[in-house]
């Protein structure tokens, strides 16, 4: 949907603002994901070039360990809990990635903990600029794509995937 985000993602924002979680400008783009206990989300970085300098995540329903990578090797599991919020920026937000592993329990201070169902909130800017971040070699933005010929993309690609990035979206689950 492309428009003002909800009021409700405006007042958990503006919350998130004014006690100084949340360093840059009110999120334009809000994307809710629904995760049911067993299921996760592969590692990645939040495109440079879509998004902006800030992404928060806030964790709804039951809490979840988010694993981040760093490209040298060290790893790291941050356990978040229920009604928390996760902020990256600089360093955590263009070179380490994040992912959720799909399992049904977590390990805590050496007690199991079983996930139920979790309700991720990310907050984001759209980028509307080239991203002029400090990690050049990780930036869609800033480094020049050599590519073979048959690993260009095609026109259906350009039209259908690329351009996806550039659109808000909303994503709600709804249960009958």
């Amino acid at each position: 949907l492309i428009g003002e985000i909800p009021g409700i993602f405006k007042n958990i924002s503006e919350r998130c603002k004014s006690k100084n979680i949340m360093k840059h400008e009110i999120p334009d783009q809000v994307t809710i994901n629904e995760y049911d206990p067993g299921q996760g989300i592969g590692h990645h970085v939040d495109t440079h070039s879509s998004f902006g300098e800030e992404i928060s995540i806030l964790s709804l329903g039951t809490g979840v360990t988010m694993n981040f990578r760093h490209p040298s090797g060290v790893n790291k599991s941050v356990y978040l809990p229920r009604r928390s919020v996760v902020v990256m920026r600089g360093e955590a937000r263009y070179e380490w990635d994040h992912g959720i592993a799909a399992r049904k329990l977590d390990v805590i201070d050496e007690k199991v903990v079983e996930r139920g169902r979790r309700l991720s909130i990310t907050m984001r800017n759209v980028r509307h600029d080239p991203c002029k971040c400090n990690w050049p070699t990780l930036c869609d933005s800033q480094y020049d794509m050599v590519m073979e010929d048959s690993l260009a993309p095609t026109n259906i690609e350009k039209e259908h995937v690329h351009k996806v990035r550039t659109h808000y979206y909303y994503c709600i689950k709804y249960h009958s």
